[in-house]
């Protein structure tokens, strides 16, 4: 009796028959080892991490991004800044805000995508035009083509209407200085935060690219008189000239390749007589280009 007692509690293993109860019940037991293999452990909010934190690593449609600046280009030109919200471009982009907003922080960098867009789809090549073999005249004469281009473009013609029309609106004080010498904000105005994000993504770069070709033309000896900064500024002027004025105005304004050229020509050689040496190594090439051109 005494050894037959014992014998039960050593030959009936509680826990390994509760075990098999437990996954019936909540299937906790199988539940924990399928979070190990995905590796999606719920966070706080209770949600998968990775889809919280926007999927770090995964890479973004092109077609998306591209859709998203169009729709939003649109709604900046048809509702200006202030009324356009990321609702609106996510919807009209075909979709959602997270993914708006997977692809840009806020609106503000979405403006400047939208703005830096048209300006590289005129002036892309900017940077290598410092570099280029080609006499200083027909580099200059580039240059000058391609900002006459962008300036009159459509994009950039409405833009420029819209934040005028905004940036003065509801005060009869002018807004404060938007640019220093150089062409640099020195800040955001008081006409509005959007008339700087617009100047700081678009005329401002292109004003630094201009400025890159003049500093290597100073470099190489084939201007002088002036820093770099003030012989950009006043070849911007030329460019603009009568043509934008016109064109902003709706007044008629012959925009053809040849007259674009012509005038991308004059401004260059009056440029030229102003800041390049008599000694210059390409003042005969000059000479005889500006002849041509003409």
């Amino acid at each position: 009796m005494s050894k037959h007692l014992p014998d039960p509690p050593t030959t009936r293993p509680t826990a390994p028959r509760r075990g098999p109860d437990r996954p019936s019940k909540g299937g906790a037991a199988k539940g924990r080892p399928q979070n190990r293999q995905s590796g999606k452990a719920p966070s706080a909010s209770g949600q998968p991490a990775q889809e919280r934190l926007g999927r770090p690593g995964r890479p973004r449609s092109a077609g998306k991004h591209a859709a998203i600046i169009d729709a939003a280009g649109a709604l900046f030109l048809a509702n200006g800044f202030d009324r356009t919200t990321m609702d609106a471009v996510a919807e009209r982009a075909g979709v959602s805000k997270q993914t708006v907003y997977s692809h840009f922080d806020n609106k503000a960098a979405l403006f400047q995508a939208v703005v830096r867009q048209v300006r590289l789809s005129y002036l892309s090549d900017l940077p290598a035009v410092a570099g280029d073999p080609r006499p200083l005249p027909e580099r200059l004469t580039a240059v000058g083509r391609q900002f006459v281009r962008l300036i009159t473009s459509n994009q950039a013609v409405a833009m420029f209407r819209v934040l005028v029309a905004q940036s003065g609106a509801g005060t009869d004080e002018p807004p404060a200085a938007t640019h220093r010498s150089d062409g640099r904000s020195p800040g955001v105005p008081r006409g509005g935060r959007q008339s700087a994000l617009y100047y700081e993504a678009g005329p401002m770069m292109l004003i630094d690219g201009i400025r890159r070709v003049m500093t290597a033309a100073l470099a190489a000896g084939d201007l002088e008189g002036a820093d770099a900064d003030r012989i950009t500024m006043d070849f911007v002027a030329l460019l603009k000239g009568d043509v934008h004025m016109r064109r902003v105005l709706g007044l008629p304004v012959d925009l053809s390749d040849a007259a674009v050229e012509a005038h991308a020509a004059r401004c260059v050689e009056t440029l030229l007589r102003a800041y390049r040496p008599v000694s210059s190594p390409s003042a005969a090439i000059s000479s005889a280009r500006m002849g041509d051109i003409k």
